[in-house]
């Protein structure tokens, strides 16, 4: 409800603005008001406005003090405001600088370091702010940069005009947002459906699926048509099917039926192994080819059996998908938590992505069928995601471990996916609403860190790789982390009121739409490089899962 009943911000920077700077101050003894500081605090307290604080201190990168050391002089500037009947809401610092000497910080140009709006966007997210009725006081240029890359009035105040700063930024008037939240969402909800009910659906069916072999196709090209002649792998039959299971779902009059079907006869007939576990490809004439096991395949096998039972109310199905994840539970067990990961790839490193999709195959096994061996089952992983793959500092979860579960070292342990934060964001909150447990702030601080860092705020892309600490890996932008975007902030929305995830989701599928302005309607581009251009190649079906999943939840909450 916080976030239905927004409030004014008001952010300032702290050196040279609200204490006087006499260069690093960091010890609380240090500690002195710039005139009229106080005063403005509590003005903006008295007058309903969150009060923030963004400030950068390159002194930790420089190893002239630490965060702890930040922390206790943000106390003490708390404890001189209590005195006063005043106080500061949150404190916002960012330790990053290029010539920093500590190798954890020094960072060139880090997204939350002034005039770049991190810090202030990350506020905007996790406190419910009214950007309409926000300002920025500093005594930088930096700091008006960074209050105006956030969107909202900034001033720049000389030392004893401060109070004044603040007056004019409570005095200013509230920007009417354009549209309400509501109004976003249905008018894309709209044009969602005629692209699915119009478009994808009808030509995937038509020229997706290969009647002769009886398979889906892995590739079409951009005229639409079936790409032979490639291997088949198991996860596009399974994801091909839970499309069209979704589809009968959301009211599709087309041969929905016909497809999951099919989706489910091959995925029983070919893709199970007979001593148990899955294949990872079939021949180009759907023949049995590649019989190794992969948990990422697995998973999706369970995820797809799940929803052609339901959809088909055939519980033959629905045991089918419980054996074979009893099977992964009985035989792929791993001491360390979670699951071995098959032949397919060599681990170490582990991957946190096959867990995630196999805790999304039992979210839908519990959903179809009630039994709550599957919840109990997703409990595990859920405890695993906040025991070992969530990074509490940063609000993050890397790509990449060891056996015990700890980040693998170097680079490869620091890289994060925006992508899978945004999806195992969506995946909480759909466990926490069939009857899991709750990892509310985990998962929002996952959204939050995807938006402030994983989205490029110029060009609206997704990228498709971070690190860590927030700095961009990978520029590249595939379609499918829009799609997860879209999910994410969807549910934020539902949950809580929030206008801006409202927003965020009406401009992700802004941007999955400008993946698809082909010249077949119901194909898309796969990728958008770094320079702004689509790059060539057919299309992918595997792709069809994401949109599916993400344009389902847009109509599902946009009528509701």
């Amino acid at each position: 409800t916080a976030f239905r009943n927004r409030r004014g911000g008001a952010f300032f920077d702290r050196d040279g603005t609200l204490i006087v700077d006499e260069g690093y101050t960091h010890k609380p003894d240090a500690l002195q008001w710039q005139p009229g500081a106080v005063e403005a605090i509590k003005r903006c307290n008295d007058a309903g406005y969150f009060v923030i604080v963004v400030t950068n201190q390159s002194g930790v990168a420089r190893g002239y003090y630490g965060e702890r050391d930040v922390r206790a002089f943000h106390d003490n500037m708390q404890a001189g405001l209590r005195r006063a009947n005043a106080h500061i809401d949150a404190f916002y610092y960012c330790p990053y600088h290029e010539d920093g000497v500590v190798d954890e910080f020094k960072i060139a140009n880090h997204p939350d370091r002034k005039p770049n709006p991190g810090m202030l966007q990350r506020a905007f997210i996790e406190w419910p702010i009214d950007r309409a009725r926000s300002f920025m006081v500093g005594d930088s240029d930096a700091d008006v940069a960074a209050g105006f890359a956030a969107n909202i009035p900034a001033f720049r105040v000389q030392t004893g005009a401060l109070l004044c700063g603040v007056e004019k930024g409570l005095a200013l008037e509230r920007r009417a947002r354009a549209v309400i939240p509501e109004s976003l969402l249905q008018t894309r909800a709209r044009q969602a459906r005629v692209w699915l009910f119009d478009h994808a659906l009808p030509l995937w069916w038509r020229h997706g699926f290969d009647h002769e072999t009886g398979c889906f196709h892995e590739r079409l090209t951009h005229a639409g048509a079936g790409i032979d002649g490639l291997d088949r792998r198991v996860r596009v039959q399974a994801r091909q099917t839970i499309v069209y299971a979704r589809a009968g779902k959301l009211g599709w009059n087309g041969p929905w039926r016909e497809a999951v079907e099919a989706g489910a006869s091959v995925l029983l007939k070919r893709c199970l192994r007979p001593d148990g576990g899955t294949r990872h490809t079939l021949s180009p004439k759907g023949h049995p080819a590649d019989n190794r096991r992969d948990l990422y395949d697995l998973a999706f096998v369970v995820f797809a059996l799940a929803e052609a039972g339901a959809a088909l109310s055939r519980y033959d199905l629905l045991d089918d998908s419980a054996t074979l994840s009893d099977w992964a539970h009985a035989n792929w067990t791993h001491e360390a938590g979670g699951f071995f990961e098959g032949d397919l790839v060599t681990t170490p490193p582990r991957r946190q992505n096959p867990h995630m999709h196999m805790f999304e195959a039992l979210l839908a096994l519990s959903e179809a069928t009630r039994d709550p061996v599957h919840i109990k089952r997703a409990d595990a992983l859920a405890a695993l995601f906040a025991d070992k793959f969530f990074n509490q500092r940063f609000g993050a979860v890397p790509e990449y471990y060891q056996d015990d579960w700890r980040p693998t070292e170097g680079e490869e342990g620091r890289v994060c996916e925006p992508g899978h934060h945004f999806e195992w964001s969506w995946l909480l909150n759909r466990w926490n609403k069939l009857g899991g447990g709750c990892l509310d702030e985990q998962a929002e601080r996952l959204r939050a860190h995807a938006e402030i860092y994983g989205v490029d705020r110029a060009s609206r892309l997704v990228f498709d790789e971070t690190f860590i600490d927030g700095r961009a890996r990978s520029r590249s932008s595939r379609l499918w982390p829009h799609c997860e975007r879209i999910k994410a902030n969807l549910i934020r929305f539902e949950r809580t009121g929030d206008a801006d995830a409202a927003a965020n989701a009406a401009q992700a599928f802004d941007m999955l739409m400008r993946y698809c302005s082909v010249q077949s309607p119901g194909l898309w581009h796969d990728c958008l490089s770094p320079e702004d251009t689509f790059l060539d190649g057919p299309i992918l079906a595997s792709s069809f899962y994401h949109i599916m999943l993400a344009l389902e939840e847009l109509i599902r909450v946009s009528e509701s």
